[in-house]
């Protein structure tokens, strides 16, 4: 295997290894380990898009998704066992788990999804500006 750019072929062993786990995971019922390899497989996704190779600083937002959506996922996970009786034991109308889906990761997601497309736009209007 050739060397990648700012070794890339090592993120994509590390993804391949993520997609195993979820493979093996998924198809044996352990819930807990998909969900968390789920979890670690979107926060290398989200790696490769902020990170800079040799800047330490866009780190930062990588590992900022990562925990965020632990975070979620561990609501999820906690409270996937709840039983809902009445409105009250709802949490903004939902059951406790899918509130953590809701509002820990799809709500997080949609906001930041427009900031990461802003800064990788600007990031390849630099890139394309400094080939030429």
């Amino acid at each position: 295997m050739t060397k990648g750019i700012a070794g890339i072929d090592q993120v994509v062993a590390l993804l391949f290894v993520i997609v195993l786990v979820l493979l093996v995971s998924g198809l044996t019922g352990a819930h807990w380990v998909f969900a968390y390899a789920l979890v670690t497989w979107l926060g290398v996704l989200a790696g490769i898009g902020f990170i800079r190779p040799g800047d330490r600083r866009t780190w930062l937002a990588a590992l900022l998704v990562f925990l965020g959506l632990a975070l979620g996922m561990t609501g999820v996970l906690v409270n996937e066992s709840v039983i809902v009786t009445t409105t009250a034991d709802t949490v903004l109308g939902f059951h406790p788990g899918t509130a953590s889906l809701v509002y820990g990761i799809w709500i997080p997601a949609l906001f930041t999804i427009g900031l990461a497309f802003v800064l990788l736009f600007d990031r390849l209007i630099d890139s394309g500006n400094n080939s030429r």
